[in-house]
This record gives C-alpha cells, sequence and structure tokens, in this order.
C-alpha cells in the first residue's frame, strides 16, 4: 500500500553559479520502494531537472551512493519505510550527495577525481 513521503533534496547547479540550495519533493510509494525510485518518480512527476546517477538499481554498482538521513547509502538499496523510519515521523527524508567527492550536479559527485584513478593505478600483477 503507498505512503506518502516527503524527500528533501539537496540541490546544486554549477552552471547557475548560485550556492547549493534544498527542495522538498512529495512522493507516494510502497515503503518496500527504494529512495533512488523516489528520487526518480520525484524527477518524472516534479522537477526534470534533479541528477542523480544509477546503473544497475541492484545494489552492484554503486553508482547511486549519497547521504540519507545523514549516512552514506546505496539510494537503490535503502527502502523508502527504512529511511522514514531513521528521519523520524513527520520529518522529511534527506538526501545529500557523497561529501567526500566534488559535487558535478545535484546528488552526481566526480568519481573520477578521488575513486577512479586510484582504481586505474592499481596493477592487479
Amino acid at each position: 500500500m503507498a505512503e506518502s513521503y516527503t524527500l528533501k533534496l539537496r540541490r546544486y547547479d554549477p552552471e547557475s553559479g548560485e550556492p547549493a540550495y534544498w527542495s522538498e519533493y512529495g512522493v507516494e510509494l510502497d515503503p518496500e520502494r527504494s529512495v533512488l525510485q523516489g528520487v526518480l518518480n520525484a524527477r518524472d512527476a516534479e522537477d526534470g531537472s534533479i541528477a542523480i546517477r544509477c546503473s544497475c538499481r541492484a545494489a552492484i554498482c554503486g553508482s547511486c551512493a549519497v547521504r540519507i538521513n545523514g549516512k552514506t547509502a546505496l539510494a537503490c538499496n535503502t527502502q523508502m519505510g527504512d529511511a522514514q523510519a531513521k528521519a523520524g515521523e513527520g520529518n522529511p527524508i534527506v538526501v545529500e550527495p557523497m561529501n567526500n567527492m566534488p559535487v558535478l550536479k545535484d546528488l552526481i559527485v566526480d568519481m573520477d577525481a578521488v575513486h577512479w584513478k586510484k582504481i586505474q593505478r592499481v596493477t592487479p600483477w
């Protein structure tokens, strides 16, 4: 049974020259659905400019890593009901980009700047 949730997303558009800001979006989803699905629903229904990276949607690739209610998590592997329980009744589910990499736009970070350059230097033999 679908429930109503409020997602509070940290938004940032480097092309605008403006600082980061917060936006809230209402979504209706089953509690078992993922936070990633909630963000995608908000993008589809309310604001097509919301940027988030996702690939496998199966908690394998790690591309949807964000901070949910202040804790690092995969958006595809975090259920809306669990995120709401941790946020507290009546509070929005807070979703923001990882804080250890430069933000490219909204919830997308520059993984090349830190992560992939280190991976490429590894020699497996």
